[in-house]
């Protein structure tokens, strides 16, 4: 049910999402599921890892990966305009925030990352494993950084959005290959 039915500080998803970025986030959303397949990275895979491997641990963002800055409203004003809903005026639009969308199988996924969390999965499909744990240890606590850097990976591979660098190379034709 929504809140805001028969409220006066309630609008159309029309009126109230102007200036939302509802087109932007929309594109994003049709080249997320329009992005080539790939293979996912498993857990079992890392299981498989021996620890010294862990340092060079090289990851890439599943072909469908994209982030985008967007109004916290921007979500559920697409939500009220797809189900022909009134959107609540009267909650705050709120600061802008990096949402990552991505797609598991058929069906487009997207949730809101704070800038700690977009920071490094950037660097964990950018660089290394040991390299997002450089990143995390200038800005947590010591003790921190394994438990947010495994639970960052562990999100990333359930969320079906990593596969290792070596299934990606492989999976890019061999032209693209050779420069890069």
């Amino acid at each position: 049910m929504n809140s805001c039915t028969g409220s006066s500080d309630c609008k159309t998803a029309d009126n109230a999402c102007k200036g939302q970025k509802l087109a932007g986030f929309e594109w994003t959303l049709s080249a997320a599921f329009d992005a080539a397949d790939a293979i996912v990275l498993g857990s079992d895979a890392l299981a498989q890892l021996s620890p010294a491997d862990w340092p060079d641990l090289r990851v890439v963002g599943y072909p469908s990966v994209r982030q985008i800055e967007l109004g916290a409203q921007v979500p559920a004003c697409r939500r009220a305009a797809k189900a022909g809903e009134a959107v609540d005026v009267t909650s705050p639009v709120g600061a802008a925030s990096i949402w990552r969308v991505w797609r598991q199988g058929l069906k487009i996924m997207f949730r809101s990352l704070d800038e700690l969390e977009s920071k490094s999965l950037q660097i964990l499909t950018q660089a290394s494993f040991i390299d997002v744990c450089s990143y995390l240890s200038e800005r947590l606590p010591e003790a921190e950084v394994p438990t947010f850097t495994a639970r960052l990976l562990a999100t990333a591979i359930a969320e079906g959005a990593v596969t290792r660098r070596e299934q990606a190379d492989a999976l890019r034709p061999a032209d693209a290959r050779q420069s890069a």
